[in-house]
């Protein structure tokens, strides 16, 4: 009898060392596993994505583009800015776009009773020649072209760059641009020579070639530098060739800090009305909004925009930093 006992007491002891051993065996693989799925050998790691420096990188904030073009990287110690400061766009004064207004800018830019005169729903468009003005009274702006002045030189003497300063700021208070006060010690002022791929920036003063004047300006205090720029010929006794000018007629009062928001959900509202698109890219397009050429997209809700009818699409781009304000703004139909 004690022997039978025995036996089965044996057996017992071999069943739940067997269980134990068993039970330690499983808990053992499943420690395993979990190790190995948290320590990735390097051979597994993946690869991290290359940052490169394409020929689109706009450069305010010294970045560097993902291969993405819609994603940057801002590298220390300077920081993405987190919000942005928002003003109302008023109209500019009625005196300097009236129709007397506007027929003494066409004048004085060389068109003549015969140009042809296309109204539109934002302003006027003057044709005549190679010549071409658009002017938007609603938006304060002004964009003149001539597309072959550079090509046939009408004097030899070349035009220095204090000359060019001069010219351009005749022409400025001529159209009544000079107010709000321009400051023309600190014009900036590049020479550009015409080659067969386009203006580039060059050292020498050429036969095709002109300077670039922009202009920093001062409305109300507040420092703005946008492209209010004037294109003057080098050799052609200073003619102005190219001119690009916004009067800033901002309102103030209503400066309000808003969020800078994501560049996706800046597309989604701008899509469906919400506002208007504000990026740091500094490719203001001819005819439609290029989304995919800025990270750093914000929104101007619609309110903001004051005197503006709904056809009337208007593109500025705010640059903020600590104490300046970069504003880029472009009028499209």
């Amino acid at each position: 009898m004690n022997t039978v006992l025995d036996r089965i007491k044996n057996n017992y002891t071999r069943i739940g060392s067997l269980t134990v051993i068993l039970l330690l065996g499983i808990f053992a693989i499943i420690v395993w596993q979990l190790r190995s799925t948290q320590n990735v050998g390097t051979d597994e790691q993946p690869t991290p994505t290359p940052l490169t420096t394409t020929s689109n990188d706009i450069g305010y904030f010294n970045e560097s583009t993902l291969v993405t073009p819609s994603s940057y990287v801002f590298q220390d110690p300077i920081k993405a800015p987190e919000t942005m400061t928002v003003y109302g766009i008023l109209p500019g004064p009625d005196q300097l776009f009236d129709s007397d207004g506007i027929i003494a800018i066409a004048t004085r830019l060389g068109f003549s009773s015969a140009a042809e005169v296309s109204p539109t729903q934002n302003g006027y468009y003057y044709f005549q020649q190679d010549r071409k003005l658009s002017v938007q009274p609603a938006a304060s702006m002004l964009h003149f072209s001539v597309t072959q002045a550079t090509l046939q030189p009408i004097s030899m003497e070349p035009v220095t760059s204090s000359e060019a300063k001069i010219t351009a700021q005749t022409f400025v208070q001529t159209v009544g641009f000079s107010n709000p006060l321009i400051n023309w010690n600190n014009a900036e002022l590049t020479t550009f020579e015409i080659t067969p791929t386009g203006p580039i920036p060059s050292a020498n003063i050429s036969e095709k070639g002109f300077y670039e004047v922009s202009v920093p300006m001062e409305m109300r205090g507040l420092p703005i530098i946008f492209p209010s720029k004037l294109f003057v010929q080098v050799y052609a006794n200073g003619e102005i060739i190219g001119a690009q000018l916004w009067y800033p007629n901002l309102e103030i009062a209503t400066a309000e800090d808003v969020a800078i928001i994501p560049f996706l959900d800046a597309v989604d509202r701008i899509e469906r009305g919400d506002g208007i698109y504000i990026g740091n890219s500094t490719d203001i397009p001819e005819d439609s909004i290029i989304f995919d050429q800025s990270s750093l997209a914000y929104v101007v809700p619609n309110q903001y925009i004051n005197g503006l009818g709904v056809e009337h699409i208007l593109t500025p781009i705010y640059i903020f930093n600590t104490d300046t304000v970069k504003l880029y703004v472009s009028a499209l139909e």
